[in-house]
Parts: structure tokens; C-alpha cells; sequence
């Protein structure tokens, strides 16, 4: 058996960047346990050699249904791909028999963070089993070796993050992160299909049974990532670190799929509104703009999801609900909603936009097309 050949790159907008010995010693971004990029590289290649590359070929042969051994493979890429607040992620591009195939892998340095890794790892599993939908990565192995825990999954290709800038005149307007190719300003056309297609993504996941949803979610993490070729726009979710309900009923209370459902949009619509300039500077809060489409993929996703339940009217249902809501009745029903905001750093920005929030929530709602 000859080992591969094995390459370390850093992604960046413009290119890949070669890495030397001066790039190793740099402690990696936002690390607090100041890991260089020598021990976060090296780490990588112990897991993908761990018994003579068995879990990378495992999930070459599940992904591709070829017939790899460990011979076949003839060089490795890895590639430092961005750093988040739980993982850093790399892709893992290995080349074999005439062909190559694509993988990310998350890599988490801080013991604490290894059990949400875990977490994301058992979440989309269950997600991808439990839903017939394509917007989520397939997850191959999660494995803690050392101070390191890693999750393989399958690589989104062509897809990139997104996020707003500021134009010359202090306007935002939303940016592709096309890595390689710089950055792609959007249209508002564009912008408003990204929009929609994130709600339509979360609404498609909420468990109708037992009102699970993805929770913890952020447009300022990068946690949705779009493919864009001209008018067609496609858009994936890389994450899910918590599934569960986001309102608890009481055991003396009937379960109302329509309230479940009222309270999951109200905060989607709040959560939509918040990114980072450039990812991660200051907070804003997205225009009234967002949430004609934000409503448009919540229903959208409504109407596709008749056919796996009982409750074939639910999207008329509840827009005539919604219809019948009163400005102060908007109003006091988002309060449980912002009190369980109160102790995060988003807080202050929902708080200070609620009130006009609302009024722009109520004017979308009363227009919408039965």
C-alpha cells in the first residue's frame, strides 16, 4: 500500500492559498484553544488514515456506488474552508481511478463544542430519514479522536454562503460568496427567491406530529448556502443543531397544529431579518422587502406537505387566521416569542424594530392572496 499524496490549501474569495511553514504556525480564527493550522491539518490527515483510510473510502463507495479501495486513491486535498463558532470546516477532495469526489469536514477543537457536533450529526440523520427532501447534506461518520471531533458529510458543490454589504451610499444589498470567483452582488429579485426558499426549507422540516423544528438557525453563520444560474436559484441548509418543539403545550392543553404553526412563522420572520454585514461585523435588520416572500415559502411548503398528513387545508387555514389578527393582537402574541430572545445578543435589534416589524407583518398578511 502507498500512501497517498496529501495537499493542505485555505480557501478565499479570490483563490486557494498555498500553505507554508509560516501559515502553519497561525492559530486558527476565532479558536479560543489558539490551535495552529499545523495541528488542525495534521489531525485532519490522522482521521481520514485512520485504519488505512476505511472511513473515507466507506463513504466514497456510499456516495459514488463504486467499488474504491484503498490502492485507487491517489491524492488528498484538504482544504481550511471558513472557520464558525463550533466547527471548522474543510473539504476533503480525493482523487481516484480517473475521478474525484467531494467531501466537508467539520472540525471541532474544543471538547464542549464536540457533544453539539455529535448533536448535528444525529439531527440531520434522523432529518434525511424522517423527510424525503434534498435540502440537507447526507452525514457519513461522526468520530472524537484526541482533542478533535470531525464529522464527515457530503460537500454542497456550487453552493456558497451569503450576506449582506453596504454599497457606496451605505445601502445593503445581499452578496454571493463565490470562493474562487470573489463575490456576486444579488438582485432584489434574487434576494427575495433566497428569502423564500429558506422559509419554505424550515416550514418543510416542522414536524406536523409533534411540532418539532429546526431551531437555532442563523442567516449570519452561513447556515444556508445557494446555488445561483440565472433565474434558477437553489438553496440548501448545512445545519441543524436542534431539532425540537419551539412551543411547549401543556398536558391539560389540546395540541392546535394552527397555533404550533402561527407561533414557528412568527419567529422565522423575526430570525430572517437578522444577519451580519459581511458575516460577521455589525448586526442589521433586513428590510420589509423579506417577508411577502418569507410568507410565500412557509405556505408553499404548507401545500407540500398535504400529502404526508391529515390536514389537507392547513395553508388556508392559516392565512385566514392570520387575517383576522389586529395590529395590538400581533402585538401580544409575539411577546412569549421575544421573551425567550431576551438573553441573546440579537435582542436589542428585534426590540428596537419590533413595532414596525408589525405594522409591515400586518400589511403583508391582510394583501395575501387566499
Amino acid at each position: 500500500m502507498s500512501k497517498p499524496r496529501i495537499c493542505y490549501l485555505v480557501s478565499s474569495p479570490d483563490g486557494d492559498i498555498t500553505v507554508n511553514d509560516e501559515k502553519l504556525n497561525l492559530t486558527l480564527e476565532g479558536d479560543p484553544t489558539k490551535t495552529t493550522y499545523r495541528e488542525y491539518f495534521k489531525s485532519i490527515e490522522k482521521f481520514l488514515m485512520k485504519d488505512n483510510l476505511s472511513p473515507l473510502i466507506s463513504a466514497i463507495n456510499n456516495k459514488t456506488k463504486k467499488n474504491v479501495n484503498i490502492n485507487d486513491i491517489k491524492k488528498i486535498i484538504i482544504r481550511a474552508e471558513k472557520h464558525g463558532a463550533i466547527s471548522h470546516p474543510a473539504s476533503i477532495e480525493v482523487f481516484y481511478k480517473h475521478s474525484k469526489t467531494k467531501f466537508c469536514l467539520n472540525v471541532s477543537v474544543v471538547n464542549s463544542y464536540s457533544v453539539l457536533l455529535e448533536k448535528e450529526f444525529i439531527n440531520i440523520k434522523k432529518l434525511n430519514e424522517r423527510f424525503k427532501f434534498s435540502y440537507l447534506p447526507d452525514v457519513h461518520l461522526f468520530k472524537h479522536i484526541g482533542n478533535f471531533s470531525f464529522l464527515l458529510e457530503d460537500w454542497l458543490e456550487g453552493y456558497h454562503e451569503f450576506h449582506f454589504t453596504y454599497d457606496y451610499n451605505k445601502q445593503p444589498y445581499l452578496n454571493l460568496w463565490e470562493f474562487g470567483n470573489g463575490y456576486k452582488r444579488l438582485t432584489k429579485e434574487q434576494t427575495m427567491k433566497i428569502f423564500k426558499e429558506i422559509s419554505k426549507i424550515l416550514t418543510l422540516y416542522f414536524d406536523i406530529e409533534d411540532f418539532s423544528q429546526i431551531n437555532l438557525w442563523h442567516n449570519s453563520a452561513g447556515d444556508f448556502i445557494a446555488k445561483i444560474n440565472g433565474k434558477n436559484i437553489d438553496v440548501k441548509l448545512t445545519t441543524v443543531r436542534e431539532y425540537e418543539p419551539f412551543i411547549v403545550f401543556k398536558e391539560t392543553e389540546s395540541k392546535n397544529i394552527v397555533i404550533a404553526l402561527i407561533y414557528f412563522l412568527f419567529n422565522l420572520l423575526l430570525i430572517a431579518r437578522l444577519d451580519k454585514i459581511d458575516g460577521i461585523k455589525e448586526t442589521i435588520w433586513v428590510d420589509e422587502f423579506c417577508i411577502d416572500p418569507l410568507i410565500q415559502g412557509f405556505v408553499e411548503a404548507l401545500r407540500i406537505k398535504k400529502k404526508e398528513s391529515t390536514y389537507y387545508d392547513l395553508d388556508i387555514r392559516i392565512i385566514k387566521t392570520l387575517k383576522t389578527f389586529k395590529k395590538n393582537e400581533l402585538k401580544i402574541a409575539h411577546k412569549p416569542i421575544l421573551e425567550l430572545h431576551k438573553k441573546e445578543s440579537d435582542y436589542k435589534i428585534i426590540f428596537n424594530n419590533i413595532d414596525k416589524h408589525i405594522n409591515n407583518l400586518y400589511f403583508s398578511l391582510q394583501n395575501y392572496p387566499l
